[in-house]
């Protein structure tokens, strides 16, 4: 990977479990519910080599791979979808554009809408309605921003009746 210099790797891993039916692949999640471990930033060379070589030959071909596994049956179906984009954009751009939730329909066709209700303490809270398949879903997320980090994490917002069981994850730049 020499000459990839300004390589960036985003990476989002998300879990959802609908709480009425399977919401299949959309959404994201796996930050952990203990609070952010946020640990060393590791640069995109050093991830991609602890990865398969097919995952990284399918990567750098199509500079998105997105990897589903979803649960059918249980009180806990849903899924976890894990997402590695490679990118060429000054970090801090990139951060700024995923810093913005509302601006998410941009690239997520199934999601129809974000609206900010509150500012939290790291970050905002959001209402989200999202559409896959013939179901509709409403759920609320609070935001933790860690710009230091380049990282955003996710959660549930359990005052809220979610259509969503559990939604919770992260970006990493």
């Amino acid at each position: 990977m020499a000459g990839t210099s300004r390589l960036r790797l985003l990476f989002c891993t998300v879990m959802f479990v609908a709480a009425v039916g399977l919401a299949a692949g959309v959404a994201a999640v796996g930050s952990g519910e203990k609070g952010p471990d946020l640990g060393p930033i590791l640069s995109a060379e050093t991830i991609l080599a602890s990865q398969p070589a097919d995952l990284v030959a399918r990567l750098m071909e199509k500079s998105v791979l997105v990897m589903q596994e979803v649960r059918v049956e249980g009180a806990m179906r849903g899924g976890i979808v894990s997402t590695y984009v490679l990118f060429e954009k000054p970090i801090d751009e990139v951060y700024e554009l995923l810093a913005q939730p509302q601006r998410q329909v941009e690239f997520r066709p199934e999601l129809k809408s974000v609206k900010m209700i509150e500012q939290g303490a790291r970050g905002p809270v959001d209402e989200q309605r999202l559409r896959i398949l013939f179901r509709r879903y409403v759920y609320r997320l609070v935001y933790a921003l860690f710009p230091e980090r380049h990282r955003i994490e996710w959660l549930l917002d359990e005052r809220f009746d979610n259509d969503l069981a559990k939604v919770s994850g992260f970006w990493q730049l």
